[in-house]
């Protein structure tokens, strides 16, 4: 298994695009600055776009499954991979979040999916 740390991400490079929608797929709970990331998302899509986010719950579920059992059971991530007190908590967690932070800066309005 080769395991590498993937350099540092940024969207500088896109200045000034936008775009019909913007997807965030298990990425907010692992970055420093959630509400400077969510600005960033929020520059990226047009008037009348879509963002889609998604995040891990942070539930005894998720520890066991995310941090003991991918991580330190079965090897699939390499260990610290997840932070879970970065994980956002069920019904405080990342719609209330996004739907005050872009709504209040942008006009969007919160979706929130439940599977």
């Amino acid at each position: 298994m080769l395991l590498t740390r993937p350099p540092a991400l940024s969207v500088s490079h896109l200045a000034g695009a936008t775009f019909d929608a913007v997807t965030a797929l298990e990425v907010i709970e692992h970055v420093a600055d959630p509400q400077g990331f969510l600005a960033s998302l929020a520059a990226l899509v047009k008037p009348w776009g879509a963002v889609c986010l998604s995040t891990i719950n942070r539930t005894p579920r998720s520890y066991a499954v995310a941090v003991v059992g991918a991580e330190r059971i079965a090897g699939l991530l390499p260990v610290g991979t997840h932070d879970w007190e970065q994980f956002l908590t069920p019904g405080a967690g990342i719609a209330p979040d996004v739907g005050s932070y872009l709504g209040s800066k942008s006009g969007f309005k919160p979706k929130e999916l439940r599977m």
